[in-house]
């Protein structure tokens, strides 16, 4: 019987879905507007419509004066195919696959949603000088918007921010985040450690090929660190995710594991990395760290009205304010 029960558990809620939903249509965002940003910079800024005849200039920049030059040309590419692979591969293999996959989800998904504003708002010239758009004036913008999504199209327009490297920062945060603990702490490091240099590599060959511009990629880490740690801040923030608006309620029901367990046990005892329940032994602990704490007290209060001291006794909760749970 337990056998089964487990694997009911293992299979995806309806959550999953949801959040395969919202990064297709998040993904999907961005490539039609990865399309419109090249139909307005070649056939209306002055910068793109002359591609053909000329080489276009790019925006000065302190990381190509920095950085040495690359020409492999994709070799971005190569790197955020490895990376985003290893990752997801990896996480299908951990424990909590689900949970790592739904919040995948959901935070590429905004990510792609961020990038299609911003890329849309203010249109750089591409410093990229091998791509060479030639967009159909009359073509679809969201069915060659599904072509993007399917690499069967690329787009030059759109600049800021770097979605390889918001991409690879985002994998490489999984990995810090969501490393068992079970691992050996040698090996353990190593992988790490190997994570980050991949990453770091791949950042910096964004702007060593000049594949995008050195802010293009300040900002496209900013926000996939903001984004990442806002999102796993929120979600243990049991007040947020009790109110009555749409968005908590959604969010609650998104993250419906860790709200049952921060309703069943007390928020501080929730791990940060796996969200697991605390151990028998760590809840039995924490009760004999009260009973004591609780003697402790009232020997302070016995001295203090000895004393006549009541500063001492207003610092901590009265006894008559425990529960039954608190005097085990």
């Amino acid at each position: 019987m337990k056998p089964i029960i487990q694997t009911l558990q293992s299979i995806p809620g309806p959550q999953i879905l949801f959040g395969f939903i919202y990064i297709f249509c998040c993904g999907l965002w961005n490539s039609t507007l990865q399309i419109f940003v090249d139909h307005v910079t070649y056939y209306r800024q002055w910068h793109a419509s002359k591609l053909i005849t000329m080489q276009r200039e790019a925006l000065p920049d302190l990381g190509f004066d920095l950085c040495p030059k690359i020409g492999r040309e994709h070799l971005a590419d190569d790197i955020e195919a490895a990376i985003l692979g290893i990752t997801v591969a990896s996480a299908l293999f951990h424990s909590k696959r689900w949970s790592i996959m739904r919040r995948f989800f959901i935070l590429q998904g905004t990510i792609f949603f961020l990038r299609g504003c911003t890329i849309s708002i203010t249109l750089l010239p591409n410093p990229f000088q091998a791509c060479k758009p030639l967009p159909d004036r009359d073509e679809n913008y969201m069915w060659e918007g599904l072509k993007i999504m399917g690499g069967q199209r690329i787009t030059c327009g759109d600049v800021l921010f770097s979605g390889h490297s918001a991409t690879m920062v985002l994998c490489c945060q999984f990995w810090f985040h969501y490393m068992p603990r079970d691992i050996p702490p040698r090996v353990r490091t190593i992988l790490l450690w190997c994570m980050f240099l991949a990453t770091l590599a791949g950042v910096l060959s964004c702007v060593c090929t000049k594949f995008h511009y050195s802010v293009d990629v300040f900002v496209a880490t900013l926000l996939s660190i903001s984004v990442f740690s806002i999102y796993h801040l929120v979600i243990r923030m049991q007040d947020f995710l009790d109110r009555k608006e749409w968005y908590c309620r959604l969010l609650a029901w998104y993250e419906f594991e860790l709200y049952h367990k921060l309703n069943k046990y007390s928020s501080y005892d929730v791990p940060d990395q796996d969200s697991q329940p605390p151990s028998r032994n760590n809840a039995r602990s924490f009760n004999k760290a009260q009973v004591q704490l609780i003697g402790l007290q009232s020997v302070i209060e016995d001295n203090s009205s000895m004393f006549g001291d009541d500063t001492v006794t207003g610092a901590m909760t009265p006894r008559s304010n425990l529960t039954d749970e608190d005097r085990v």
